[in-house]
């Protein structure tokens, strides 16, 4: 193969393991944002049950819906750096066949060169602008489906329970 393939395979790599650093960055930063969500509301759960209010109850509820969006976002980057990462991939297999063939298969080459031409190099030039509607896809679906929205349903029946017990005791006394 040609130096020109050579620095195009070079160039292949270093998008690739740049894609990978960004993907492990934004994994981290994901998981980072879930225990602070939790722990802040935790944190207001805790003390809205220690002083039997159900108002900060609700406000445990609502303090995670700032988490779950930036979590959403982190999670929307994660899956326009996976895109970008499979075709780098996809583009690394036709490279690794033609190699494979060597001067027994032309065509190989021919094909990774065509496909390798219409890649373009840059994981940032590969990202849509963000918007409310790309949060239908974000994943992982078990998380925007039920970690965030049990966490909401807990603090809210927690509010409830605190104010139908506060709310009863009072009249009793």
């Amino acid at each position: 193969m040609d130096d020109n393939i050579r620095e195009l395979v070079r160039l292949l790599e270093r998008d690739y393991d740049q894609t990978s650093e960004f993907i492990r960055s934004v994994v981290g930063t994901g998981s980072t944002t879930r225990g602070w969500a939790v722990t802040v509301w935790l944190a207001v759960l805790g003390v809205a049950i220690q002083q039997q209010s159900w108002a900060l109850a609700l406000l445990a509820s609502v303090a995670v819906l700032p988490f779950s969006l930036l979590d959403a976002y982190y999670s929307w980057l994660y899956g326009q750096a996976l895109r970008h990462g499979r075709a780098l991939e996809n583009l690394s297999a036709a490279y690794y066949r033609a190699i494979e063939a060597g001067d027994d298969d032309a065509d190989l080459v021919a094909d990774f060169e065509s496909e390798a031409a219409a890649h373009r190099l840059g994981l940032y030039a590969h990202f849509r602008r963000f918007s409310i509607p790309e949060l239908r896809s974000v994943r992982p679906k078990l998380v925007f489906q039920w970690f965030y929205p049990g966490l909401v349903a807990i603090a809210a029946l927690a509010a409830i329970l605190i104010a139908l017990f506060t709310s009863a005791g009072s009249g009793v006394a």
